[in-house]
């Protein structure tokens, strides 16, 4: 079997059935709140059927903080089904902590560190309501 040609098979039948079309949204860089000296903001929302995804590409300063923190609000259409929580590494080795909360709040934690840089670079998918 060809994983390939049966998966993508199923992409186009899936596209067929009309389970395809595919919604997006950008976050514009005034929404995003407690991120200073932002240089890049690219916050784009991508939903299909009750699969959500967020690719952030987001590069500023956050000042220490002792517990998260939020930096936007997702629409309603992209808010997951419960809480999400991720920790990564930002490409300057600071480790951070990502909640999203089902009310679509979007929170980072940064350790009680200042981050400047690229405060998330993160893509990450879910299943919403």
């Amino acid at each position: 079997r060809n994983l390939l040609t049966d998966s993508f098979g199923f992409f186009l039948k899936f596209m067929m059935l009309g389970g395809g079309s595919i919604r997006s949204n950008k976050i514009d860089k005034t929404e995003v709140k407690n991120v200073e000296n932002i240089s890049v903001c690219n916050i784009f929302l991508y939903r299909q059927c009750n699969m959500a995804t967020i690719a952030m590409n987001l590069s500023g300063s956050m000042k220490a903080v002792s517990e998260y923190t939020e930096i936007f609000k997702l629409p309603e259409d992209f808010r997951p089904l419960d809480f999400i929580l991720e920790n990564y590494v930002t490409q300057q080795g600071d480790v951070m902590g990502l909640q999203i909360l089902s009310d679509g709040r979007v929170l980072l934690y940064d350790n009680n560190k200042a981050i400047s840089g690229w405060v998330a670079r993160k893509t990450i998918s879910y299943i919403c309501r």
